[in-house]
């Protein structure tokens, strides 16, 4: 009887070892994802055949229904470089399996098949496919508020690009150089601003159109130049008709003209004094400027000025007497 008894002990303990984490494969019994129904089962994500995330999550969470001493493992294809990791890949009985991916800037959905398996091969291995849906058209552009701000005098600026799409550059004015105009994917645009000539800050609005996407604007600005800065002249070698004004000068924009007004009335209409005027093309210059012709024993006002795009500057006055005749008609004669 104690023999017996030892026996179908026995007996029992192998047919354990035969149906551990096994089970009915077949789907009319609760095979495939489904529980068999019995004391063992590998079922994954209730039973669904995909798991699907949207383009900008980073994780999902797969769901593994397994009996206690089932031992399980997820394999995939690794070089799917989008999945950061699969934590856990292996494990024991039911558990929550997080799974990490990048966010998909593309427009193409990323796909891969998982497989789960039991490590005794008793279960068929269940499969699911892992689907990151497809991003919609996106641009972005490096710069803050999507403001660019240029000085007066010009310059050059990069913007950098990201996008998933082609795209291009409308509404380039004629003081601006964008290149390239156009894109495929991630870029560098250069844009570059001549000097502004006017007397008005200059504005635009570039727009960067992705191809099924949403536009985006970027704002730029220049400065408007001031005029040059021309410093109070001083006067030297005075005679009775002539004199040399000295003066210096520097200007954001290339000065192309200075020159000295003069007049022996002392008023605000400098502009319709006689003047000697040079030409020139340096953004600052100490320039010496030589009167001819005036008048001995007179009070004369001068103004250096310097000329630019943008319009005449004056410097402050300065006044100085020429060289009376000597003798004069009005002096004392020497006596016969």
């Amino acid at each position: 009887m104690m023999m017996t008894m030892k026996k179908i002990s026995f007996l029992t303990f192998v047919l354990l070892l035969i149906v551990s984490c096994g089970g009915d494969d077949d789907p009319r019994n609760g095979g495939g994802n489904q529980s068999t129904g019995g004391s063992e089962y590998l079922n994954v994500n209730n039973g669904s055949s995909n798991l699907d995330i949207s383009s900008n999550s980073t994780q999902v969470t797969l769901r593994i229904d397994a009996s206690q001493g089932c031992e399980w493992r997820i394999t995939w294809d690794e070089g799917q470089t989008w999945i950061r990791s699969i934590n856990p890949s292996s494990g024991r009985g039911s558990k929550d399996v997080i799974i990490t991916v990048n966010e998909n800037t593309t427009l193409k959905e990323n796909s891969t098949l998982l497989t789960i398996s039991n490590t005794n091969g008793n279960i068929t291995p269940r499969t699911i496919t892992l689907r990151q849906l497809a991003s919609g058209a996106i641009l972005t552009l490096n710069v803050e508020n999507n403001r660019l701000t240029f000085p007066s005098t010009g310059g050059e600026q990069k913007v950098s690009v990201s996008s998933n799409t082609s795209w291009n550059i409308e509404g380039i004015p004629s003081w601006l150089t964008v290149t390239p105009k156009s894109g495929e994917a991630n870029g560098v645009v250069t844009i570059s601003a001549s000097p502004n000539t006017t007397k008005d800050e200059q504005s635009t609005v570039l727009v960067f159109r992705p191809t099924g996407g949403t536009p985006v604007q970027l704002s730029i600005t220049q400065a408007v130049a001031s005029l040059p800065i021309v410093q109070r002249p001083q006067v030297t070698n005075i005679t009775t008709n002539g004199a040399t004004v000295t003066f210096s000068f520097n200007s954001e924009l290339p000065v192309t003209a200075y020159g000295v007004s003069y007049s022996t009335t002392d008023d605000d209409n400098l502009d319709s004094h006689p003047y000697v005027a040079e030409t020139w093309s340096a953004n600052q210059g100490n320039p010496s400027v030589k009167l001819t012709g005036l008048s001995a024993g007179t009070i004369y006002y001068v103004h250096a000025y310097a000329i630019s795009a943008v319009g005449r500057q004056y410097s402050e006055k300065e006044v100085f007497s020429t060289a009376r005749n000597w003798p004069s008609t009005d002096d004392n004669q020497r006596p016969e």
